[in-house]
């Protein structure tokens, strides 16, 4: 363990240490792939971090062309260098408001996570299009920031790839194995695997289950034969072959373990993003975000301290609450304080309640 609290290689900490022009004062290495160190810029006088990765080879030209892009979804890169033996790094302005996942455990509900994915969505179709065709390949929400304006920035570039002209694909990442779709696991990445990824990312942020420890995705059996092998590497690799598995058989997500509220549409968006034959899913940012401006109005539902809320739907804000044995709806108008029973819904169980609410307010 190194004085930053985790190891750091040499020719990282070297590099750190005959900065002048940035006095770095925080680090983390929150992906496990990368390390980013934060500071004050002395000439800038801002704020920045850099990011430091590993690359395959001497050529940087992803992060050269990144460098022109300036999009209100894509992180803006100030500077980027190579620091010796495999290692460079590129320095963007300090995001302050954090990542994706901070949003994910806050409940955030379905009008904000649409809102989101539309963001990340208009930025990826900037990379992916003519003049640029960049795939990112490591699309997850540690690696979406939250600018000061709420709006979501693609970031984290360290395996951007480009996609030459007369080519479909392109070698696939080795990070971060939950978001894999089923391609990547036989090397192989296209502009529909980065869909794929932001598919995931919706499943997240509308409340599906999504665990990141690998031991919660394995079964039983899974698991007494992973604690039979003893070599490091042979448990990755059979890690890798039970979620490929999963990902074959359209099974890492499940949709029922979204929120009640969540629609059969807004299901179906998310299946046709993850499914794992790529020639079915969406193949195009543009063709996703048609997919939900066809969807339609998108309810307002979230859920606060175990409440299911559905805030302004013509005017009116609707809870669902637990009143002796069942659970019923109550209402009110946006501006009022008082609750009052809507005495058309049944009282029941929690989801037939959702869903004959659903259904008065054409909610599909």
């Amino acid at each position: 363990m190194g004085k930053y609290g985790f190891d750091v290689p040499d020719e990282i900490q070297d590099f750190i240490g005959g900065l002048s022009d940035i006095l770095i004062d925080g680090f983390n290495c929150k992906g496990g792939n990368s390390y980013v160190f934060l500071g004050e810029h002395k000439i800038m006088k801002q704020r920045v971090a850099l990011k430091f990765y590993y690359y395959v080879d001497d050529s940087h030209s992803e992060v050269e062309i990144l460098a022109t892009l300036n999009h209100r979804n894509i992180i803006n890169i100030l500077d980027a260098r190579s620091v010796g033996n495999g290692w460079a790094y590129f320095m963007t302005l300090e995001i302050k408001n954090g990542d994706l996942d901070n949003l994910i455990e806050n409940k955030i509900g379905i009008r904000r996570s649409f809102t989101l994915i539309r963001g990340i969505l208009d930025g990826l179709s900037v990379l992916h299009n003519p003049p640029y065709r960049l795939v990112h390949r490591d699309l997850k929400p540690s690696n979406i920031f939250i600018d000061s304006n709420e709006n979501p920035l693609i970031g984290d570039f360290g395996s951007i790839k480009k996609i030459e002209d007369n080519e479909s694909t392109t070698n696939a990442s080795r990070h971060t194995l939950l978001y894999k779709p089923f391609e990547a696991f036989e090397n192989i990445h296209m502009f529909s695997s980065d869909i794929y990824q932001v598919g995931i990312i919706l499943f997240q942020l509308l409340g599906g289950r999504f665990p990141y420890s690998i031991d919660e995705w394995l079964s039983k059996s899974e698991k007494k034969a992973l604690q039979c092998i003893t070599d490091l590497f042979e448990r990755s690799i059979y890690e890798d072959e039970c979620i490929k598995k999963r990902v074959k058989a359209n099974r890492l997500i499940d949709v029922e373990s979204l929120p009640l509220y969540t629609t059969e549409g807004m299901k179906k968006i998310i299946k046709k993003a993850t499914i794992a034959n790529h020639s079915v899913r969406y193949q195009t940012a543009a063709e996703f975000m048609l997919a939900i401006h066809k969807y339609g109005k998108l309810p307002d539902w979230k859920e606060i301290d175990g409440v299911n809320y559905l805030y302004n739907w013509n005017g009116r804000d609707y809870r669902i609450v637990k009143r002796g044995r069942g659970f019923i709806c109550e209402f009110k108008t946006c501006a009022a304080t008082s609750w009052r029973k809507k005495s058309d819904i049944s009282s029941g169980e929690i989801e037939d309640v959702i869903k004959e609410l659903n259904s008065k307010c054409g909610i599909a």
